[in-house]
């Protein structure tokens, strides 16, 4: 600013001071407007930086609480989906192994057929007896994380007696 008053005075300094003036008022005036025109958008940037800062950090926030709420519901979902998965595995696993010893005793041990077969005259007599013998187990249900097996021994007889003729 000393620059241009000195510059200008010695310019205009010989016949026209008003005109020295005027430049000096105006350049004065016209620096001082474009220092608070910068001034004013220095502080809007400013301002609106805060401003969305703020709103970042805000969504920044929630984003992280749904984040943590649901990695913690999901961690509770596969917990007890693993223990679902445990106990079912488990479920069948006896289920199985109940079928698996039902027919296998049913089929090679206590299975006995008898078939007698008579014939006198024009007749047919056929005799069946079947002789069975169960583990038969009661069913089983969930109480309390815990499997309860309930058997009982029972023998069936079966006796069948047929008889035709023919005539």
């Amino acid at each position: 600013m000393h620059f241009f008053c000195y510059y200008y005075y010695n310019y205009y300094n010989n016949n026209n001071n008003n005109y020295y003036y005027y430049y000096y008022y105006y350049y004065y005036y016209y620096f001082y407007y474009y220092y608070y025109y910068y001034y004013y958008y220095y502080y809007y940037y400013y301002y609106y930086y805060y401003y969305y800062s703020y709103y970042y950090y805000y969504y920044y926030y929630y984003y992280y609480y749904y984040y943590y709420y649901y990695y913690y519901y999901s961690y509770y979902y596969y917990y007890y989906y693993y223990y679902y998965y445990y106990y079912y595995y488990y479920y069948y696993y006896y289920y199985y192994y109940y079928y698996y010893y039902y027919y296998y005793y049913y089929y090679h041990y206590y299975y006995y057929y008898y078939y007698y077969y008579y014939y006198y005259s024009n007749c047919y007599y056929y005799y069946y007896y079947y002789y069975y013998y169960y583990y038969y187990y009661y069913y089983y249900y969930y109480y309390y994380h815990y499997y309860y097996y309930y058997y009982s021994n029972y023998y069936y007889y079966y006796y069948y007696y047929y008889y035709y003729c023919y005539y």
